[in-house]
């Protein structure tokens, strides 16, 4: 997690300017971090869990699928 801490870019992406596929893929494991209670010592992976969340997609994902263990 750590790495992945140092690697979200100022914009709250991993690559690019915007959200990509690595973002995707890697706001899986940010979730579990997220989810172990580790915000505190990765606020910008903790950022970019919670941008995720705020998208319209993830919105829509969420009412389709339903609520999952820690959110």
């Amino acid at each position: 997690f750590a790495y992945m801490e140092s690697r979200v870019g100022e914009n709250g992406h991993f690559i690019g300017d915007s959200l990509s596929a690595a973002d995707i893929m890697l706001s899986f494991p940010a979730e579990i971090a997220i989810m172990q209670g580790m915000a505190p010592r990765y606020p910008k992976l903790a950022a970019f869990v919670n941008a995720c969340h705020v998208r319209p997609a993830w919105q829509r994902a969420r009412e389709k699928g339903g609520a999952y263990y820690g959110y």
